[in-house]
């Protein structure tokens, strides 16, 4: 039975870098695979800073929300008890 075999994104980066440049891993020297692992490290902290950042942006739209939510009740209800403090009159 075949072991199927997954690409970690470090790898699928490597491999997409060497075809751009139209290069072979075996024809890679050791200063260039030094520049493709350094790149593939500042990539993925940029990566991880864009989902940090995603979050905190879903975050707040969620907070929001709320808030409109919040200020739309209150508001319903002073229009409710203004409308019953009229009929007591």
């Amino acid at each position: 039975m075949d072991e199927i075999k997954f690409e970690s994104l470090e790898e699928r980066y490597h491999k997409m870098l060497r075809q751009t440049i139209s290069v072979s891993k075996e024809d890679l020297n050791e200063n260039e695979n030094t520049l493709i692992c350094k790149s593939y490290e500042l990539w993925s902290e940029k990566l991880d800073d864009l989902k940090i950042a995603n979050d905190n942006v879903n975050r707040l739209n969620i907070e929001l929300a709320n808030y409109k939510a919040m200020y739309r009740n209150r508001d319903e209800r002073r229009d409710i008890d203004s409308d019953e403090s009229k009929n007591l009159y």
